[in-house]
């Protein structure tokens, strides 16, 4: 596809099929690298057991760069369809939903996956979103750390290359309030 867009992330060199052990795990972070993934390439990766970094670290000093995808870790409480439904509720539209390797249809172990349409580039602006967003759909806050990687997925339950959200809607969205929209 000739417009196709691509996202600059970070991809485990080494694949898992089951959650890691610390070492494994540790030896996966190590074997990380910057590649630039279309919406497609993305979605493979994660169910064919490669790990995704979605933020970007300058290779000198490993300061923060930029972040266009983020990735919202949801272990309890919310259901794969209740997020799926507030995503299109406030015009959220994820790019990927897909379940985690400890997904039960009880305990829906779930992650949602956002594209902005530009790149965030501000530590301080990533870190806002993120968090605005875990709160929004029930995310776990532990895993708001910029240096963060995310496991592969069982299956996809949603996927959406076509739509990115605009920052401004973004905000605009939370500001109104998470706890207007929290269900």
């Amino acid at each position: 596809m000739e417009n196709e867009t691509l996202y600059l992330v970070r991809v485990a060199k080494l694949h898992t099929l089951t959650k890691p052990d610390k070492q494994t795990a540790a030896r996966i972070t190590c074997s990380m690298v910057e590649q630039q993934l279309s919406a497609d390439q993305l979605k493979k990766a994660l169910l064919n057991g490669y790990c995704i970094g979605p933020a970007i670290f300058d290779e000198t000093d490993d300061r923060f760069v930029e972040q266009q995808l983020f990735f919202i870790d949801v272990d309890s409480g919310r259901s794969v369809k209740a997020n799926i439904q507030l995503c299109e509720q406030l015009q959220l539209p994820p790019l990927l939903v897909y379940a985690t390797m400890s997904f039960t249809s009880e305990n829906q172990k779930h992650r949602l996956v956002f594209a902005m349409k530009d790149a965030i580039t501000e530590l301080n602006e990533r870190n806002e979103i993120l968090s605005g967003l875990v709160t929004l759909f029930g995310g776990d806050h532990s895993t708001e750390n910029v240096k963060r990687i995310f496991y592969p997925g069982i299956v996809s339950f949603f996927y959406n290359p076509y739509d990115t959200i605009e920052v401004g809607h973004l905000k605009e969205v939370l500001s109104h309030g998470i706890n207007l929209y929290h269900a």
